[in-house]
């Protein structure tokens, strides 16, 4: 007979049970300043574990740590790749200080404690600008860290980058998508980068993701993360709308990029051809660019357009993606002039390319994202050359990735920050050096480069 209660819960104090009842405390007590803000939800879970009175206390421990921490199911990353159900990220072969340099971006975020917190990381970078008025910002996943967790996770059989993948995209389907909202082009969609989770927030299409909550879906079969998914492609829907994206040219090559990847994604995932229309207007709208400005530039000031190398990246690995489900030629060869462009115009003497084409902004960049598109062209036209274009930008990042480590910590209002990178940047590398990485050991070429 079962006449004793116990329990236990995640991301919250406390549950007791006494002779006034079960209680569940979400918040520690004396804690005031966890706010939650229009908009945001959390899903809270709880066990009620009904024992003999007589039970040890390591065996009730014993059932908590397995509640909050249970035992997973793991499938060989050789499974992965032979089943063809994710992006192939799986290469033949395997050089160990790229694995390492892999592994070390994957673990080196930071991680923030708190109710509301938990699965998001402070961006450094966009703090330091100012972006927060003086609060931290908070990525909210940008760039998709789930989805670069979940392909981390069935390349290397990793525990811990499904639990990373678990806890973000929780973390965005509660806190970083916005549940209510006055603003019908709000409803659903995702909160760009900023203090608060989403205090000063706005939606674009470049800061909306859903292939990593769609992963979550499939590793967990948790419906909220298919229902997730697709209340953020009709919040994209509702946005290319909008002035912003009547006209090509008018807003850059991410934003439209971004949303062409959520809705090929959105297809692949249901078969529903409503994301099928804005589908093929967004790959007619990138013609109709590339024959009004000659290529994909981006307008920076009201009388200047100029290249911006990661951004035309970010378009061609989603043109791509709608090209590998729809191949076609005339969607090839645009890719193909697009990257020509960039290795033609982007490129610096020193091996690099630049950050942005103004004398100012045309620094040396080392930005990941147009390894992809390098990738790409080999992968459209079988020439090593396009590949060759990158050493340089592999080298670096590989060579430069630090190794993991805990740093220190500090407490900003409802957050405990422990100090490391913002998740964004691994998740706006991962695909671009993997792919990159792979396309080296295909040809031979990974003995070309320079990695220590």
């Amino acid at each position: 007979m079962y006449n004793c209660i116990s329990g236990t819960a995640e991301l919250s104090e406390a549950v007791k049970a006494y002779d006034g009842g079960v209680a569940v405390m979400l918040v520690p007590e004396d804690i005031g300043n966890v706010v939650m803000q229009s908009g945001m939800a959390k899903e809270q879970r709880f066990l009620m574990h009904f024992h003999e009175p007589d039970m040890q206390m390591w065996e009730l421990d014993n059932r908590s740590t397995i509640y909050q921490m249970p035992d997973r199911p793991c499938i060989a990353p050789e499974e992965f790749k032979k089943a063809e159900v994710c992006m192939d990220v799986f290469p033949e072969h395997l050089v160990n200080e790229v694995e390492i340099a892999l592994i070390a971006r994957a673990d080196n975020h930071s991680r923030c404690y708190g109710m509301l917190n938990w699965g998001d990381s402070i961006d450094m970078g966009y703090t330091l600008q100012g972006r927060g008025g003086g609060k931290p910002v908070w990525s909210n996943n940008e760039y998709d860290y789930p989805h670069s967790c979940a392909l981390m996770y069935a390349r290397t059989g990793i525990r811990r980058f499904l639990d990373y993948l678990i806890v973000s995209a929780k973390h965005q389907m509660d806190v970083d998508v916005c549940h209510y909202s006055k603003n019908p082009l709000r409803i659903g969609g995702q909160w760009e980068h900023t203090a608060g989770h989403c205090k000063n927030g706005i939606m674009v299409c470049s800061h909306e993701w859903v292939e990593g909550v769609i992963d979550y879906y499939h590793f967990t079969g948790d419906e909220r993360g298919l229902e997730t998914a697709i209340s953020i492609g009709d919040n994209i829907l509702r946005l290319l709308d909008t002035p912003m994206y009547a006209k090509p040219g008018e807003a850059n090559a991410r934003e439209t990029g971004w949303a062409l990847r959520a809705l090929v994604a959105l297809y692949v995932e249901t078969r529903d051809e409503k994301w099928l229309a804005k589908c093929e207007w967004i790959i007619d709208s990138f013609k109709i660019w590339e024959e009004e400005y000659g290529n994909w530039l981006a307008p920076y000031t009201d009388n200047t357009l100029i290249r911006v190398g990661f951004m035309i990246s970010v378009a061609a690995g989603s043109v791509m993606r709608y090209y590998r489900v729809f191949p076609r030629e005339d969607i090839k060869q645009m890719l193909i002039r697009a990257i020509d462009d960039i290795v033609e115009n982007c490129t610096l003497d020193n091996g690099l390319f630049y950050y942005k084409e103004l004398p100012s902004l045309s620094r040396n960049g080392n930005n990941t994202l147009l390894l992809e598109s390098l990738a790409i062209a080999y992968e459209l036209t079988g020439d090593k050359k396009y590949l060759e274009y990158g050493f340089k930008t592999f080298e670096t990042n590989i060579n430069n990735t630090g190794r993991a480590g805990i740093g220190s910590k500090k407490v900003i209002d409802d957050a405990v920050i422990v100090s490391g990178d913002s998740t964004k940047g691994f998740a706006q590398s991962f695909i671009p050096l993997v792919t990159y990485y792979k396309a080296l050991g295909d040809t031979g070429l990974i003995n070309n480069v320079k990695l220590y």
